[in-house]
């Protein structure tokens, strides 16, 4: 086999456990976040652009979904890919900075931070949670 062939099923293999992973783990598991991570860098990496950005998409929103007492996910692939992701998904918006939700709804001016004024948050609950990370 070649180099590519035995690279590819590296990456099927690779995926295939991470899949099997993030349906037995539980959502509150500490590595569920990141499993979703490495699979969008390995979709990224091959080239597939949609697959990327639905596992980048289910690695936020299970961040969302973490239970609250748990700690940030710390995930080097996210910190990496994270501007990918913005630059392949939009060209002008803004992200909330605690949760990373994209489409803030409420008025940006409420949600702006008042001290440097260029960092968003989803509400006053994001920015309260987010304060003594930004500050």
């Amino acid at each position: 086999a070649s180099v590519a062939q035995k690279q590819m099923h590296k990456f099927q293999k690779a995926k295939a456990n991470f899949l099997k992973f993030v349906e037995a783990a539980p959502p509150c598991h500490k590595s569920f976040s990141d499993a979703f991570y490495y699979l969008a860098e390995m979709a990224f990496n091959k080239g597939n652009i949609d697959e990327f950005c639905y596992f980048f998409e289910k690695g936020m929103e299970s961040e969302r979904n973490r239970l609250p007492f748990l700690p940030e996910v710390d995930c080097t692939v996210k910190q990496v890919y994270f501007g990918m992701y913005l630059a392949v998904n939009t060209s002008n918006f803004r992200s909330c900075s605690s949760c990373l939700k994209l489409d803030i709804a409420e008025d940006p001016v409420k949600t702006l931070c008042h001290i440097c004024r260029s960092v968003f948050y989803c509400n006053r609950s994001c920015r309260a949670m987010h304060q003594h990370v930004h500050e």
